[in-house]
C-alpha cells in the first residue's frame, strides 16, 4: 500500500496541497483523480512521482520499482527505433523486463510492425502508445496516467482500454487523472476529488454518484462550486 499522510505544498502565490491524506492499494485497483484546473492534481502527481518534494507530510510504500508514469507528450530519442528505445529504457531504469512482455505489449498496442522503425517516423498517436508501453513494461506496482487519451483517435482509445485490462490482469494498480468524468466512471473503482488543494472526496463511485442523485456532473459540481 502507498500512503500519503498530511501532504502540504505551497508555492509563492498558492497553497497547492493542504494536508492531503490518502491510500492506494497495490492490488490491481483503478483509482480516478479529478478536479478543476489549479486543484492540485499535477502537484500531487509530481510529489507522488518524486519529481517534487512536499513542504510537510510523508509518503510511505514507494520503492524504486513501485511506480511507472505516463503524463503525455513524452520525450523520446527520435533517432532510435522503437525496439532500441525500449531496450535503452530497460538499461537506464534497470527494469527486469523479459522479451516476451515487451513483444506482448507491442502487439497489444499495435506497434509490433513499427518495432524496427525510427521513432521520428511515428504518428503522434503511435508515440502516445509507445509512451504507455514505456510506463508499464517494467510491471510496476502502480502506474500513473495523466490525461492519457489526449491525442488518441478512437482506435487509440480502444487500445488504451486494452492496456488497462492488461494492467488489471497483472494486478497492477492505476492512478488515472483526467477531466473526463465519464471516462473515470467507466474505468475506475475509486475516486479522489481535489479542489483548491483539498481532498474533498475519497471513496467509491457508487457513493460519489449519490451526491448528485445518480448524475455524475451534479455530483462533481456539488463539491467544486
Amino acid at each position: 500500500m502507498i500512503e500519503l499522510n498530511q501532504l502540504d505544498k505551497r508555492f509563492k502565490k498558492s497553497h497547492a496541497l493542504q494536508s492531503v491524506s490518502l491510500k492506494i492499494e497495490l492490488d490491481g485497483k483503478l483509482y480516478g483523480l479529478v478536479g478543476p484546473n489549479g486543484s492540485g492534481k499535477t502537484t500531487l502527481i509530481s510529489i507522488l512521482s518524486r519529481f517534487l518534494s512536499s513542504d510537510s507530510g510523508s509518503i510511505s510504500g514507494i520503492q524504486k520499482d513501485t511506480l511507472g508514469s505516463f503524463v503525455g507528450n513524452e520525450s523520446f530519442m527520435d533517432h532510435l527505433t522503437v525496439q532500441e528505445w525500449l531496450e535503452f529504457l530497460q538499461v537506464l531504469k534497470n527494469l527486469k523486463t523479459d522479451e516476451s512482455t515487451v513483444s506482448e505489449l507491442l502487439a497489444l498496442l499495435k506497434l509490433d510492425e513499427e518495432a524496427d522503425k525510427k521513432i521520428k517516423s511515428l504518428s503522434y498517436g503511435q508515440k502516445q502508445r509507445l509512451g504507455i508501453i514505456s510506463a508499464i513494461m517494467g510491471k510496476p506496482k502502480l502506474v500513473i496516467f495523466d490525461e492519457p487519451l489526449n491525442g488518441l483517435d478512437p482506435s487509440g482509445v480502444f487500445l488504451f482500454k486494452k492496456a488497462l485490462t492488461w494492467l488489471i490482469d497483472q494486478k497492477i494498480s492505476v492512478l488515472y487523472s483526467s477531466h473526463r468524468l465519464d471516462d473515470l466512471a467507466n474505468y475506475c473503482n475509486h475516486l479522489f476529488l481535489l479542489n483548491k488543494g483539498k481532498l474533498l472526496f475519497d471513496g467509491d463511485f457508487e457513493t460519489f454518484l449519490k451526491l448528485g442523485n445518480g448524475n455524475i456532473e451534479e455530483s462533481y459540481h456539488s463539491l467544486v462550486l
